[in-house]
């Protein structure tokens, strides 16, 4: 087979008209036919540079690169069809159809999409003998037709299943049947829907909720941010809707009014009405509409939203058959308003990348990559393009009017710097469509619509909610941005105002508070409107120190049965954490409360896996502090923090100097230090693990940090559970003191259970589970190992659940149960590569799972054989790579070479 069109492709479609009964009558004459009607058409297709991709009992289906020639193609088949004599048959009539459309290819066939659904509505429209055109292709052909062939418009069809009205054309030319009857198209009500020019992208749940909505109820109105979607969705909705209203369907385009007494004018003339002497067209149009069943689109409704509201109440009230699908950015208010917000199209996480197929199945992308298609003809989702897709996706919040404009950049922009450049969407997504109404061809425009519509308030608080980044509370919002012109107790009816009027989002979940956000395209133009510098910095200020405030409470709570509740909350809040420390570090230069920031928060750096952005923070704040004076405390719990996060990391000879500073500071304070001073100690220990000659050195750091932890308080008591679960695993692997380790293990757990911090058991249920599989009590194991992994998935503990997914992976390893292990070894992998971490422990985890990649291969047939091989090369080689001399890891890599040959 030749090689498929890519990127617009026009198809041709044909089938032979009432074949069943020939084949129930004459199975041997129409077998013959049936090849002779291929062989005319392969040939037709053919010499005019087409491809058949594809035979369904008589049908063909063909693609060609150019229009023109499957036009050709087209009247080339019907004429020979025409003069071939076919015998017992009697005359072979085939109908036609041809569209031009964005196609991708997959092998020998093509991606199901929009445009294969259209051509194969189309071409079933048709009669034998009869080549009809969608309006795409009659475009691409009218200069160019062939002498003596013209095209005859049919007008427009609502074919079956489709959700727009097709445009469709006949061909005309000599040696062709010119005379049909009436399409077989579904159309049978009045309308004044618009042909749409481009394609319909996703959107199946939401399409199918409102045609729930519009069943059961008389007032739908969609509503939702500028460049949303709402409109595309309700013409979809109601082309869909054309055989349940007799009356038809009326599309009414409020946005060019200004007027608010023009509403019903302008509804009455879309219906053909005009107004008469001494009757208001209010009263004409409510008698015209008081006995029919109709329905109707009013587009654009918020800048008149009284009139509208006025209008809608009293056409329901005064005609019981009628039913009004709105769109507005904010509800209507009308008794029995059913309302139904849009939502952004679903977009990819940047972060988590998934295979090319996940990916083009989110909505965003696939309009993106359909849109694109039309300024850069074959372009498609790649393993080199598909982050940048998936981040302009992401970026753009999933707003279909922002991804059109940045897809017609392609044009000019390769998709990464399109990308690269979103941080001015502003500038970069302009030049929309001509045929557009003026503030819909920018996304500046779109929601400067909304902005205008704002009162003295709203405009108000509506700048200032710019100063947060990833979303608030209402306390938040009470607590930064009221005063001067709004009150505390105003807030909650404000931001509820904003929500209606689709400019804030308000997410709600069950069992927490609200939390509201915009989108990150609106947050980049309200922040241009925080024009007063004063201003500007008065809120950066407040929201420095609420989320200061916040943050350390939050350390207080880490280590308490609050500690789910909390990690919930710096996740939503990290964002607003980031910006705060930004602030603190480069904008106004309060270095102090941005080392105080970095520290309150370490506990979350670690758990929720962000080690090297805890570096970069802490870093950052001690470079800026040099040697300005700062609290010996501040300045001891950075330089500790650093120092761990170095040591998980894999900077050791760094992690150890930043410790041994803070351990320094700690002696100076005295016994007010001795938290932070046990804490340092044991991490210090740690970071000497690495060599050999440093194993006396690295005990007697442990000694000391046990020691100074029986001093303190039992509210600190977790201190020196840590320093304990760090001891027992030394006892383990450096000085085979297993009964040691076990005395460890047992005391850090019951002061874990004794602080109420049931989390901090994970540790110790651990050491204690790989004591138990020691003695071999592995059903003891089984049980500690998985209590322990249920704990850190509670608490949401990337680096634990890393942690606790490798020794349940080298316990089942060690059981010969390598499928269990496997799946562990992979868990465990994919938490390594997003924590990060450096640690002897970490890169032992990738030989246990290289060897036993190798083990697998010994069992598996020769070609995955070979895969298992080469993915335990991978791990070893990563492994020896990261290795150093970590001593008492040696005999794994001895295992782990000794498999290898």
């Amino acid at each position: 087979m030749a090689h498929l069109p890519v990127g617009i492709v026009t198809y041709l479609f044909t089938d032979i008209e009432s074949s069943v009964p020939r084949w129930e009558c004459m199975p041997v004459a129409m077998q013959a036919s049936l090849e002779t009607h291929n062989a005319i058409l392969q040939a037709a297709v053919q010499e005019n540079g087409g491809v058949v991709f594809k035979f369904i009992g008589d049908e063909l289906d063909c693609a060609f690169s150019q229009p023109l020639q499957a036009l050709k193609a087209a009247l080339a088949a019907q004429r020979g069809l025409g003069q071939q004599s076919w015998g017992e048959t009697g005359p072979i009539r085939v109908r036609m159809g041809l569209h031009t459309g964005p196609a991708e290819a997959q092998g020998e066939d093509y991606l199901p999409c929009h445009t294969l659904n259209r051509i194969g509505r189309i071409h079933s429209a048709a009669y034998g003998g009869q080549i009809l055109l969608s309006q795409e292709t009659a475009d691409l052909v009218q200069r160019e037709l062939p002498e003596g062939v013209r095209l005859k418009d049919l007008g427009e069809h609502h074919l079956k299943g489709m959700q727009w009205l097709e445009h469709l054309y006949q061909v005309s030319a000599p040696g062709l049947v010119q005379d049909f009857p009436p399409l077989a198209s579904v159309i049978t009500h009045p309308h004044n829907l618009p042909t749409q020019l481009t394609s319909f992208v996703g959107r199946e749940r939401e399409i199918e909720a409102v045609l729930d909505l519009l069943r059961n109820h008389r007032l739908i109105t969609l509503t939702g941010s500028g460049g949303v979607g709402k409109t595309r969705l309700a013409l979809v909705v109601a082309a869909r809707v054309l055989d349940d209203y007799p009356a038809g369907v009326w599309y009414i385009e409020l946005a060019p009014l200004s007027d608010p007494d023009l509403v019903s004018h302008s509804v009455a003339y879309t219906l053909g009405l005009r107004d008469a002497a001494g009757v208001s067209i209010l009263d004409t149009l409510t008698f015209f509409l008081s006995t029919r069943q109709g329905l109707l689109l009013l587009d654009n409704c918020e800048h008149l939203l009284k009139a509208c509201s006025s209008l809608a109440d009293h056409l329901l009230v005064n005609c019981p058959k009628l039913r009004i699908l709105a769109s507005s950015r904010e509800p209507l208010g009308v008794a029995g308003e059913m309302v139904f917000r849009v939502p952004s199209l679903t977009v990819p996480d940047p972060q988590q990348l998934v295979s090319l197929d996940a990916l083009a199945a989110c909505e965003g992308v696939r309009l993106f990559i359909d849109r694109a298609q039309y300024n850069l003809p074959g372009f498609h989702v790649t393993t080199d393009n598909k982050k940048a897709i998936a981040q302009v996706c992401q970026r753009l919040d999933g707003i279909p009017l922002a991804i059109e404009l940045a897809a017609a950049r392609l044009g000019v922009l390769p998709v990464a710097q399109v990308a690269a450049r979103l941080d001015d969407s502003f500038r970069l997504l302009t030049g929309g469509s001509r045929s557009v109404l003026p503030r819909q061809q920018t996304l500046r425009a779109t929601i400067d619509w909304s902005y205008r519509l704002l009162d003295k308030k709203e405009n108000r608080l509506f700048r200032r909610l710019s100063v947060f980044a990833g979303g608030w509370t209402l306390e938040a919002a009470e607590h930064i941005c009221s005063g001067q012109g709004v009150k505390g107790e105003e807030m909650l009816d404000l931001l509820s105002s904003l929500v209606d009027k689709s400019l804030v989002i308000a997410e709600r979940k069950q069992g927490q508070e609200t939390r509201f956000r915009l989108l990150e395209t609106v947050r980049q133009y309200v922040r241009e409107k925080l024009f007063d510098e004063r201003e500007s910095q008065a809120l950066r200020i407040r929201h420095r120190d609420y989320f200061l405030h916040l943050a350390e409470i939050a350390d207080l709570k880490y280590e308490s049965e609050e500690r789910l509740e909390w990690t919930r909350k710096i996740k939503l809040d990290l964002d607003n954490l980031r910006l705060a420390m930004e602030w603190s570090f480069h904008g106004c230069a309060e270095v102090e409360v941005g080392l105080r920031l970095a520290v309150a928060i370490k506990e979350w750096w670690q758990s929720l896996g962000y080690l090297q952005e805890a570096c970069d923070w802490l870093l950052t704040g001690l470079e800026k502090c040099g040697s300005k004076p700062i609290p010996a405390w501040l300045r001891a719990r950075s330089l500790i923090a650093l120092g761990g996060s170095l040591w998980l990391i894999g900077d050791f000879a760094e992690a150890r100097r930043r410790l041994g500073m803070g351990i320094a500071v700690c002696r100076e304070i005295g016994d007010e230090a001795n938290a932070d001073l046990c804490e340092a100690l044991y991490k210090l220990a740690m970071a000497y693990s690495d060599q050999t000659e440093n194993i006396g050195l690295s005990q007697s750091l442990l000694d000391e940090s046990v020691e100074v932890g029986r001093k303190l308080t039992p509210a600190e008591s977790f201190y020196l559970a840590w320093a304990l679960v760090f001891r027992a695993w030394m006892y383990i692997f450096a000085w085979n003191e297993p009964e040691r380790a076990g005395q460890d293990a047992q005391e850090s757990y019951n002061l874990a259970c004794q602080a109420g911090c049931h989390w901090d058991c994970a540790g110790s249920l651990g050491i204690l589970a790989w004591l138990a599989h020691e003695k071999g009590d592995n059903r003891q194991a089984s049980q500690q190992f998985q209590e322990a992994l249920a704990l850190c998935e509670e608490a949401e503990d990337r680096y634990g659940l890393f942690q606790s997914h490798l020794l349940i992976g080298g316990f089942y390893r060690d059981l010969g149960d390598f499928r269990r292990s496997k799946y562990h070894y992979r868990e465990a992998l994919k938490f390594w590569n997003f924590v990060g971490s450096r640690t002897p422990m970490s890169i032992s985890f990738l030989a246990y799972f290289g060897s036993l990649e190798i083990r697998q291969s010994e069992h598996s047939p020769a070609a995955k054989r070979i895969e298992h091989l080469r993915k335990a090369a991978l791990l070893l080689g990563a492994a020896e790579k990261l290795r150093g001399g970590y001593y008492f890891f040696d005999r794994t890599f001895t295992l782990a070479d000794y498999t290898l040959d």
